[in-house]
């Protein structure tokens, strides 16, 4: 690794039961000219790999987690804003289903 400042990568999600963000720390095994390898302490990784590493991708747009704390929050407001963007779609395709629902129950009613 050539940079030894840069031994840690991060990642913040989201909790819905609390007001706040947790900041998860990856640490860098080995770095490639693409990405990263990282520590990934993962139960199911672990049990179907049998490691407990991940590569991450260094400059993918859909990134696992990333070198400073201000690119990790940017990273979970973006992923957050689709998963908004996603649910709204849900959410409208399920009120036209809905709709037609009470359509029919009031036709088949009659």
């Amino acid at each position: 690794m050539k940079d030894e400042t840069m031994k840690i990568l991060y990642r913040y999600d989201g909790c819905a039961n609390f007001e706040g963000f947790v900041c998860t720390e990856y640490k860098i095994l080995k770095e490639t000219k693409c990405g990263y390898w990282i520590k990934y302490d993962n139960n199911y990784l672990v049990a179907h790999n049998g490691k407990a590493e991940k590569w991450v991708n260094k400059s993918g747009r859909k990134r696992f987690c990333y070198p400073t704390k201000l690119e990790a929050i940017y990273g979970l407001f973006y992923r957050r804003k689709r998963y908004a963007k996603i649910l709204n779609a849900r959410l409208s395709s399920n009120s036209v289903v809905l709709t037609v629902c009470e359509n029919l129950i009031w036709e088949l009613k009659k």
